[in-house]
């Protein structure tokens, strides 16, 4: 387990309690493959700090099945845009 040292600005992040002053790496199990992930520090950080992610938010894919994810929601929405345009080929 590794813990993150860099330094962390808690007036940031989102939270609705107590706010997070370390961020260490998270074995998780992703709710897709099963297989477990890290929830690595780093990404927390970046999750809580850049993104302003409520901190009770929690990664649940591992890294292949989000890209699988965002790739499937990327085709779903081009072939909805194919199929609203007024010009469709039988």
């Amino acid at each position: 387990m590794r813990y993150l040292s860099e330094t962390r600005d808690p007036r940031k992040q989102r939270y609705c309690i107590y706010p997070r002053n370390l961020y260490i790496d998270i074995q998780k199990q992703c709710v897709d493959c099963h297989r477990p992930f890290i929830f690595f520090a780093k990404e927390q950080q970046y999750w809580f700090e850049e993104l302003t992610f409520w901190i009770e938010a929690h990664a649940i894919k591992c890294f292949e099945c989000t890209k699988k994810s965002r790739e499937i929601n990327r085709l779903q929405i081009t072939y909805v845009n194919l199929i609203i345009k007024d010009h469709i080929a039988p």
